[in-house]
């Protein structure tokens, strides 16, 4: 049962909101919106009352629940949903005489994901890396600098070819913390680039809900894919780059691995920037091996030959 005692949230919708969690307040307009943008106005959040769940709504909730760690299980960063514990927690700073201020001046943060080769036979596929032993290429990705100006939220995935946890927990992670301003990129290999490809098709098939609510399209600033493949099935897999993406440094070689990898020119409306390194990676597997005395595929190589001039393309996005 409801216990709000604000006169501004007494009302039934925001009731139901405080009762049940599928009652949460994540989109749309009307005067619960109103109500809610109103008291965030009288906590000290710097917001229009529009009665539409916008872009500005969202993260003024987000920053209403970041020093209240009003999280959720498993979040390291709040989502910009009004449910159970936030209309409770607005409830009670209302009827507070003190009640606490909003952060006004916050960093606004840049989001930056990156998905590793295929590494479902270790058992990682689709979870989530640490940058202490995700793996060389991850661990600069993760230190690159800043923006001047601006912070960054980082993750990794191990890539899969057999499972989409990576690409949904991307998605989400990606969508949750847009900020005004802040830009999205994203840093793949082999079947991690693919899964990315997924990623980006996912953001912009959810942009066509975020356009009906008035809300901000996402939009992913730079892509990397670095010698997308998918195995056996690298001959029939798309190649194509969604609508939602306004760059993409795509780097390739063309000689198959044993198991079928091979990378290929992307295509799609960013016009797509496809580096092809067919010769150069050749060269360099063929003196890996004889080093090694082990064969090396060009695909293997692209792993660390791509990687200079994709963590060039990043810090010149970030400059």
């Amino acid at each position: 049962m409801a216990t709000l005692r604000s006169p501004l949230l007494n009302v039934q919708r925001l009731r139901d909101c405080e009762d049940h969690d599928k009652d949460h307040v994540d989109r749309g307009s009307g005067d619960h919106v109103t109500r809610i943008q109103q008291a965030l106005l009288k906590l000290g959040a710097s917001i229009s009352v529009t009665g539409v769940y916008d872009e500005q709504t969202k993260t003024a909730v987000v920053l209403y629940k970041r020093p209240r760690n009003l999280l959720q299980p498993g979040q390291v960063d709040p989502d910009p949903i009004v449910g159970r514990r936030t209309i409770k927690s607005l409830d009670d700073e209302l009827m507070n005489p003190k009640p606490r201020v909003i952060p006004v001046e916050v960093t606004p943060r840049d989001t930056l994901v990156f998905i590793s080769g295929v590494v479902d036979d270790g058992g990682f596929g689709g979870k989530e890396l640490d940058p202490a032993d995700g793996g060389p290429q991850f661990q600069d990705f993760a230190q690159v600098p800043s923006r001047p100006g601006f912070g960054k939220r980082v993750k990794g995935f191990g890539g899969s070819l057999v499972n989409s946890v990576g690409v949904v927990a991307a998605v989400n992670f990606i969508e949750q913390g847009l900020e005004k301003g802040s830009k999205v990129i994203l840093y793949g290999y082999s079947a991690g680039a693919k899964q990315l490809l997924e990623v980006c098709e996912r953001l912009n098939g959810r942009n066509t809900a975020r356009r009906d609510d008035n809300q901000q399209p996402i939009r992913v600033d730079l892509l990397v894919t670095n010698d997308v493949a998918a195995k056996e099935k690298t001959a029939t897999m798309r190649r194509v780059v969604a609508a939602c993406v306004t760059k993409n440094l795509n780097m390739f070689q063309q000689l198959s691995a044993p198991n079928g990898s091979h990378g290929g020119p992307n295509s799609g409306p960013c016009n797509p920037r496809n580096v092809d390194m067919t010769m150069l990676a050749s060269a360099a597997a063929l003196a890996a091996s004889t080093n090694e005395r082990r064969k090396v595929s060009p695909h293997a190589i692209m792993q660390t030959l791509a990687h200079p001039s994709a963590m060039a393309a990043i810090r010149a996005e970030l400059r």
